[in-house]
């Protein structure tokens, strides 16, 4: 299995840029650039004679002034026309069925931080702006929160996908709930938009501030005091988004590390780290193995590739994957007739156990269970066939270097398996002093080694001959086999009478 994180797209200015194209009311700042260049000065700026370039940074302080009062408003509503209210239903009336403390807590709980932190900066602003010189230090406000923005934003931002999960659980799972929201939308406060449109804008906010003092450092001129505070402050939002795309990938990832942790049964809870990340899992067949691997010989496992160790774990049959082996594979007597009797027959490749692990499965049952967990260290040596697409892989055991080949399964390509080899040799050569590679051999160079390594040789020429086997009929062959087949005879055997009143042989012998 190669499960991908579904990742969230960072916050880009480009983002923010096309949700401002869409907003009915063109800024000060808009109909300033696009104005027809008239010599008549706007009644809001100084007719002091000040260069137009000036004028340009006034309207870009006063353009960063309005977003800031309305930002501020929203991020008000979300507390007194949603969380106040609903705080105030629930402890008064005990209205458990409108929302719980905790879903209030989840939804609401990271927003007053942020409320606290840019009515600073807004009193700041209203102080610069109203009384305005060119020489004011607009940027050194923004410079001087950008500490705060930093430690507020990205927890917010990395709790944004559980709140609108929990809204929209709630929403549709509490009528109470959905009345009151329907509702509180409604006032005129909210203006026409809905809690999902207000809960994204402290996602959008530092990007749109960003890419307003970055149009303030073009207006500003670089003898001007604020220009060193302008494009300093210009970095540390930089830094700021940086850092709040950073938190939101490392969330996203331990999220995801945790989901593939889960569908591992057995996997021990000492693994389980915050510090973890998963790379990337394949499943492949087990041609032949020493050691641990052994009795795995003819099953697929799944490899998982994190960090910091390969995780091994038997892969389970379910339901799926029996139907369509069933569907692939010749039964044992058949002989590959597809007429009504031959439905009545077990496929020679599956056994009873197999049937009862699929016909039991469930959607909630772990899809692997785990076997062993390997350091990099464990891993000696890694060389590929690429005609019969076996990896020959040797491992360091319990008790000393074990050979195991390994074969593709489970619609993972050769290819991808290589990748997945490749990527684990990197993460070996980045943790050690070790210079191990990858090597690519042919059957016939592997004979000519049969002097230096004779049993490795033998080894893995019986891994290609049962890779071939495997391409071919789909299926290794066991030891076991022979007694499964017989088995399968005594229960095509037992099956015969319940058929005697429909078979043409038995109304001769009447």
């Amino acid at each position: 299995m190669q499960k991908r994180v579904k990742n969230s797209p960072p916050i880009t200015d480009e983002g923010l840029l096309m949700a401002k194209k869409k907003n009915n009311s063109r800024s000060a700042l808009e109909a300033l650039e696009t104005s027809n260049n008239s010599s008549g000065p706007s009644s809001e700026i100084p007719n002091d004679g000040t260069p137009k370039k000036n004028e340009r940074r006034f309207m870009v302080c006063h353009e960063i002034l309005d977003t800031e009062q309305n930002y501020l408003t929203i991020l008000n509503v979300l507390i007194n026309t949603f969380k106040k209210p609903l705080k105030a239903i629930i402890e008064s009336e005990g209205e458990r069925d409108l929302l719980q403390a905790n879903e209030l807590n989840v939804l609401f709980r990271k927003i007053e931080p942020l409320i606290q932190v840019h009515e600073n900066i807004l009193q700041n602003l209203r102080r610069q702006v109203s009384d305005w010189k060119n020489t004011n230090l607009i940027g050194k406000i923004w410079a001087d929160s950008a500490f705060d923005l930093e430690k507020f934003y990205p927890p917010y931002i990395n709790c944004y996908d559980e709140m609108l999960a929990t809204l929209d659980l709630c929403d549709a799972n509490r009528p109470k709930f959905h009345a009151f929201l329907k509702q509180a939308e409604a006032k005129k406060e909210c203006q026409k938009n809905s809690i999902r449109d207000l809960l994204i804008r402290p996602v959008q906010r530092i990007p749109s501030v960003l890419l307003l003092l970055q149009e303030l450092q073009k207006r500003t001129e670089r003898n001007n005091p604020d220009y060193p505070w302008v494009k300093g402050a210009v970095e540390l939002l930089k830094g700021v988004l940086d850092k709040t795309n950073e938190s939101r990938r490392r969330t996203e990832n331990y999220q995801h590390f945790l989901e593939i942790c889960q569908d591992i049964e057995g996997l021990p809870i000492a693994l389980i780290t915050s510090e973890r990340e998963f790379v990337q899992s394949i499943d492949v067949v087990v041609l032949n193995a020493g050691g641990i691997l052994h009795k795995f010989k003819g099953k697929t496992i799944g490899l998982f590739l994190f960090n910091d160790f390969v995780e091994v774990a038997k892969c389970r049959v379910y339901s799926s994957e029996l139907s369509r082996s069933s569907s692939n594979l010749n039964s044992s007597f058949s002989g590959g007739n597809t007429s009504s009797g031959s439905g009545n027959t077990l496929p020679r490749q599956m056994s009873l156990s197999t049937l009862r692990r699929g016909a039991s499965w469930k959607k909630d049952r772990h899809r692997y269970k785990h076997i062993k967990d390997y350091r990099f260290a464990n891993f000696r040596s890694l060389e590929m066939e690429r005609e019969h697409g076996v990896f020959i892989v040797k491992i360091r055991d319990e008790k000393a270097d074990e050979m195991c080949f390994f074969y593709p399964t489970n619609g993972h390509t050769f290819d991808i398996c290589v990748d997945f080899f490749e990527n684990l040799i990197q993460r070996i050569k980045t943790t050690s002093t070790r210079d191990i590679v990858m090597e690519e051999v042919t059957k016939q160079q592997i004979c000519d080694q049969r002097e230096n390594r004779p049993e490795e040789v033998d080894g893995i020429l019986k891994a290609l001959s049962i890779a071939a086997e495997l391409r071919s009929t789909g299926t290794v062959r066991r030891s076991s086999q022979l007694r499964r087949s017989v088995s399968q005879l005594h229960l095509r055997l037992s099956r015969i009478p319940s058929m005697k009143r429909t078979n043409a042989l038995g109304n001769i012998n009447e």
